[in-house]
C-alpha cells in the first residue's frame, strides 16, 4: 500500500511495543487497504515502508553528490540498508 496517501503524520514504529497497536485507533480493518491484517503484520509492513524511505533517502543523498569520497560512504550505506533489509524481510536469500 501507498502510505503517502494517509493524511496522519508517520509515525517512527522500530520502538513500538505491539501491544500498542491493539488500541482502537490503530484498528486494521478500519484503515484503507490495511484490511484483514494484524497487529504484527501491520507493524512489520509500516517497518518495512521506513526502511524503503530510508533507502530511497540514501539513493537520493548518491544523485546529489559528487564527491567520490562521499560516494563510496553513501555506496556502503545502501549495501548495508539493502543486507539487512534482505536479512530482516526475505530469511532465505543468500
Amino acid at each position: 500500500m501507498d502510505h503517502s496517501e494517509i493524511p496522519t503524520p508517520i509515525v517512527d514504529h522500530a520502538n513500538m511495543d505491539l501491544g500498542d497497536m491493539n488500541s482502537p485507533e490503530h484498528d486494521m480493518s478500519a484503515m484503507p487497504g490495511m484490511a484483514g491484517m494484524t497487529a504484527e503484520q501491520h507493524h512489520q509492513h509500516m517497518m518495512y515502508m521506513q526502511g524503503m524511505t530510508e533507502l530511497n533517502d540514501l539513493f537520493k543523498q548518491l544523485s546529489k553528490t559528487q564527491d567520490k569520497g562521499e560516494i563510496k560512504l553513501v555506496l556502503g550505506n545502501i549495501k548495508e540498508h539493502s543486507k539487512k533489509s534482505h536479512q530482516l524481510y526475505r530469511q532465505d536469500c543468500n
